[in-house]
């Protein structure tokens, strides 16, 4: 007799090489909790599902060897997440300078301003993120 339940089922999603070139994780869609760590649950907006984040939060991506991995974020801020983290910032202020942003280690890959954000940016994986098998 074989028991399966949910906490020990294998994990459906098969992920062949060349999917790794060119995939899309929607965060709040279904299936995306095994690329998100410190984000709350999913919910639904009115023209989609989202996730808020808390305070240095992971996003994981899958990695091909060495490549560099591109990468394409639309979000939404919100002022009071600013406010919240530095006193000081008010929504006026430059988002350039403040600690809010998107990073891979300590390396500040994007600056992240209220309301509405869309940002590209390049990530070079390090020998560490290869034996990982993914970006976080």
């Amino acid at each position: 007799m074989k028991l399966q339940t949910l906490a020990n089922e294998q994990d459906p999603l098969e992920i062949y090489p060349e999917g790794l070139e060119n995939y899309q994780v929607r965060i709040g869609d279904g299936g995306d909790s095994r690329f998100v760590r410190r984000w709350n649950g999913s919910e639904n907006g009115e023209n989609s599902t989202f996730r808020w984040s808390c305070d240095e939060a992971f996003v994981f991506l899958p990695i091909v060897d060495e490549r560099p991995v591109s990468v394409d974020m639309t979000f939404e801020a919100p002022h009071e997440a600013f406010r919240d983290a530095d006193p000081s910032n008010d929504d006026t202020a430059d988002s350039e300078t403040g600690k809010n942003g998107v990073y891979f280690g300590e390396k500040r890959l994007a600056a992240l301003k209220p309301g509405f954000n869309k940002t590209s940016f390049v990530v070079e994986p390090t020998s560490d993120d290869v034996k990982r098998g993914k970006l976080c």
